[in-house]
């Protein structure tokens, strides 16, 4: 089975597992986290280019993305299991370069003296499963593998023989797949502090379009990411009350 045909499963067993057990509860919850992203541009390296070699270092053209903020809902449920669907967006983030003549990155080597901005946004929806176990009287350990659907919102400017010409951007959504670990430390019963730390396959993010010739690129300028967020969740009800089962005893008269 596939590692989304797994998620998928678990997600399934998530919702209907609990309904199974008796007295299962729910417990809805709306957080706000800071993120530093971490997501790096590769190296690149030489490469064949007919009789000449060409240099593609992203580092010097692509732009790191740190900041972003993520926003989501969701809901415990027995207090252990949990799910949460967000939304993440990155600050926008611009780096550029001239050329030496001996860059290729898009569809043709570069021109000695033309030069390239890149200005782009990162932006994804999620949808996250979550185990937790408490260490501790309000301390939390979490267990997250989630889904993203993610989008490369990139603006590529190209200045050829004097004129700037922006990129024609193609770019799809892109689904991947989320592990974190992380611990979450309850203030008060609603209130918790959350810190989260998540590994994303950026690597597979495709930076796609066509150059001012209509020649089609297709480029994987960014590695794998180590994110870290932090922030504050609050839950509507305390996420792991105990229920009281009242027992009636039949043969009880009373005084």
């Amino acid at each position: 089975m596939s590692y989304k045909g797994i998620l998928v499963s678990a997600l399934i067993s998530t919702f209907t597992l609990p309904l199974t057990a008796q007295a299962a509860f729910w417990s809805p919850h709306i957080g706000v986290d800071y993120k530093w992203w971490g997501l790096e541009p590769n190296e690149g390296g030489l490469k064949k280019n007919g009789a000449l070699f060409t240099f593609s270092d992203y580092e010097e053209l692509f732009p790191y993305v740190d900041h972003s903020f993520n926003i989501y809902v969701g809901t415990r449920i027995n207090g252990y299991f949990g799910v949460d669907f967000g939304y993440e967006q990155s600050d926008r983030v611009q780096n550029g370069k001239v050329f030496d003549g001996t860059e290729l990155y898009f569809a043709k080597r570069e021109v000695n003296l033309d030069a390239a901005n890149v200005n782009m946004r990162l932006r994804d929806v999620h949808l996250d499963i979550n185990f937790y176990w408490e260490v501790w009287r309000n301390f939390e350990l979490i267990f997250m593998g989630g889904l993203a659907l993610l989008h490369i919102d990139t603006h590529v400017n190209h200045l050829t023989s004097g004129t700037w010409i922006e990129y024609r951007n193609e770019s799809e959504n892109k689904a991947m797949g989320r592990l974190g670990i992380g611990a979450q430390y309850n203030i008060l019963p609603c209130l918790g502090i959350k810190f989260l730390v998540n590994s994303e396959p950026d690597g597979r993010i495709n930076d796609v379009g066509f150059d001012e010739l209509d020649n089609y690129y297709d480029i994987t300028p960014y590695k794998t990411a180590i994110s870290y967020n932090i922030g504050i969740v609050y839950s509507f009800s305390n996420p792991r009350r105990h229920h009281h089962v009242d027992y009636e005893d039949r043969y009880y008269e009373g005084d």
